[in-house]
């Protein structure tokens, strides 16, 4: 072989492996686009609503940002409670060293419509899926967000996903209205799909619909 093929078959190797190293990851970006105003939700509906910022995770099936009828976690307790992101970055960052998540991702609060914000990440072949949440504020402990989205499927990264958001709550606070007094739930209840009147179509209570309060748009940006 001559020293012309030998830096082609070279190239082409280095170019093949860029692929495949690029195939084990994917960048992304999630843009949030709350739904939650008087006219979709107007039971109550507060005159400072917002959303804290979104605390976000890339994690593999060892972690669980939150689940339906877990126990939150003090972070999640005190998201939704207060909208603050600490310990809930904390317990993140601790997931991240135990090799159960990637990545961390925090946006800053949404103040009034239209509601937007975005976040990048990346996920791995080891980490392949996200997980967030955000404070409906003012709330006893109502959070939205969604858990185990998986973007690795059928052999590839998934190009785009689109979202419905629904209310949750944390089970932390026995409190029903938006801006009552704080009133501890003790022992701590489970995480629940939140059917308050606040979120019901129609104010339905018997087999109810639940109205979505945002669209969550995960977007891949590297191809």
């Amino acid at each position: 072989m001559n020293v012309k093929s030998i830096l082609a078959a070279g190239a082409l190797l280095l170019a093949t492996t860029s692929v495949q190293a690029a195939e084990t990851s994917a960048k992304y970006e999630i843009q949030f686009q709350g739904q939650w105003t008087a006219t979709s939700h107007p039971l109550e509906y507060p005159s400072n609503a917002h959303f804290s910022g979104l605390v976000g995770a890339t994690h593999n099936g060892a972690y669980k940002l939150f689940r339906v009828g877990d126990n939150a976690t003090d972070g999640l307790k005190r998201l939704s409670e207060m909208g603050a992101h600490a310990p809930f970055d904390q317990e993140i960052r601790a997931a991240i060293a135990a090799g159960q998540a990637g990545q961390l991702f925090e946006t800053g609060a949404l103040f009034g419509a239209p509601w937007q914000s975005k976040a990048e990440f990346s996920v791995d072949q080891k980490n392949n899926m996200v997980s967030f949440a955000a404070m409906i504020a003012p709330s006893p402990d109502w959070f939205t967000g969604a858990s185990d989205v998986t973007l690795w499927e059928n052999g590839d990264w998934v190009r785009e996903k689109t979202l419905m958001l629904y209310a949750y709550d944390a089970g932390t606070d026995n409190c029903k209205t938006y801006q009552a007094a704080d009133m501890e739930a003790a022992p701590r209840g489970s995480v629940a799909l939140n059917q308050a009147p606040h979120f019901v179509k129609d104010g339905k209570l018997k087999n109810p619909i639940v109205s979505p309060v945002a669209t969550v748009v995960i977007r891949r940006l590297d191809k």
